[in-house]
C-alpha cells in the first residue's frame, strides 16, 4: 500500500493498515507479532529474535500473499499457536551464541522452511549498491515485511533483528521513518540510523 500527498510519502504493508500486522492474541490483548522470550528455553529467548522474525514473515506471506497459505498452518493465531509456528521454525533457523548472524543464514532457513511446505520462496537481499530506503520500500509494495539486521548499537537493541511494516518520508524536512515490529510491540524510528543495516524479504520464485 502506498501514497504519496504532497507533504509525505508512506509505503506499508496492507495488513498494517489497520495497525495489526501479526496480530498474536491471548486472554490479555493482541501483540504486534512474536516475541522470543515465549520460547521454553532460555537460550533462545536470549537469541531468538531472528527466528521470531521469521515466524512473523510467514504468517503474514500466509495470509497476505497468493500462493503462501501453507506456510502457516494453525487454525488461528492464539499465542498457544504461534509458538508452535515459532518452534518449527527454530527447526530450520536456528541461533547460535549470537543468534542468527547474518541475513544469508536467516533467508536460506526461510527458504528451506517454505520447501517443507512445498512453497518456493527466493530470498532478495540488499547489496551494496542500493539505496536502503528504496529496498524497504521494494519489499513492502510487494507486501512482504522486510528484516532487519542491526549489528552495532545506534538506536535501539545490538545485534538485533526486527520485522520493517512500514516507510514514512516527510517530504518538507527529507526525514525517514519505519515502523517495526520488536518484542511483540510497534516501534518507529527515524531510520537514518538504520541505513547501514542488513536486510532481507522474500518473494514467491
Amino acid at each position: 500500500m502506498e501514497k504519496r500527498p504532497n507533504d509525505h510519502e508512506v509505503v506499508m504493508l496492507t495488513g498494517n493498515a489497520d495497525k495489526t500486522f501479526v496480530p498474536v492474541f491471548h486472554g490479555r490483548g493482541t501483540h504486534y507479532g512474536g516475541k522470543q522470550k515465549w520460547f521454553k528455553d532460555k537460550f533462545y529467548q536470549d537469541k531468538g529474535c531472528g527466528t521470531v522474525a521469521a515466524a512473523n514473515i510467514a504468517w503474514y506471506m500466509s495470509k497476505y500473499v497468493p500462493g503462501c497459505e501453507a506456510l502457516y498452518s494453525k487454525a488461528d493465531i492464539s499465542l498457544e499457536n504461534f509458538i508452535e509456528h515459532m518452534n518449527e521454525i527454530l527447526a530450520f533457523i536456528k541461533p547460535s551464541l549470537i543468534g542468527v548472524p547474518t541475513v544469508h543464514n536467516l533467508g536460506h532457513g526461510m527458504v528451506l522452511y517454505a520447501q517443507s511446505k512445498g512453497v518456493n520462496l527466493k530470498a532478495n537481499y540488499k547489496s551494496w549498491k542500493t539505496d536502503s530506503s528504496e529496498f524497504i520500500k521494494s519489499g513492502l509494495r510487494v507486501d512482504s515485511p522486510v528484516a532487519m539486521l542491526q549489528y552495532y548499537r545506534k538506536v535501539g537493541y545490538n545485534w538485533h533483528w526486527q520485522t520493517i511494516t512500514k516507510y514514512y518520508k516527510d517530504n518538507k524536512t527529507h526525514e525517514e521513518y519505519i515502523e517495526t515490529s520488536n518484542w511483540g510491540r510497534q516501534y518507529s524510528y527515524n531510520l537514518k540510523p538504520f541505513k547501514g543495516n542488513k536486510f532481507v524479504y522474500f518473494t514467491l520464485k
